[in-house]
């Protein structure tokens, strides 16, 4: 699989570079979808790049928000910081749980705004509440 990411990478890098990213008008809703995905498993440096140009082609309607809600909260959890719409969960001793969210009150909102549902609470009171608790429980767990 990490082949496959290499070369996918090594395709799509130099495509954002030139044209921008790219958006339903150019390689359709599949193409634009498509390239999202492989923006999902590309370095964390490529994908802090690549998010502003995605938000240009979000904002012409070349693209999808929840795409780029994704894709900020990948960027988000990768630099350290809280996700704002809570697409991003992290599996350590045996618990799925959220990464850190900027907001937790607000999550529920900023998901409607892009069409994803909305979280249970429960999934929201046991997000994790830091990076350093991540940390603390990566360092806890089995191996």
């Amino acid at each position: 699989m990490q082949r496959v990411d290499e070369d996918n990478l090594r395709w799509l890098a130099p495509i954002v570079s030139v044209r921008g990213w790219p958006g339903v008008r150019a390689v359709g809703t599949d193409g634009a979808h498509a390239a999202w995905i492989l923006s999902q498993h590309a370095p964390a440096g490529y994908s802090a790049c690549w998010l502003p140009r995605l938000c240009d082609v979000v904002a012409r309607g070349e693209a999808s928000p929840r795409d780029l809600a994704y894709l900020a909260d990948r960027v988000a959890t990768d630099e350290k910081r809280g996700q704002r719409y809570g697409t991003q969960r992290l599996y350590v001793g045996g618990l799925n749980r959220l990464y850190p969210l900027h907001r937790p009150a607000e999550v529920n909102l900023a998901r409607a705004d892009v069409g994803l549902d909305p979280l249970p609470d429960a999934d929201l009171d046991t997000a994790y509440t830091s990076f350093e608790e991540i940390a603390a429980a990566a360092e806890g767990a089995p191996s």
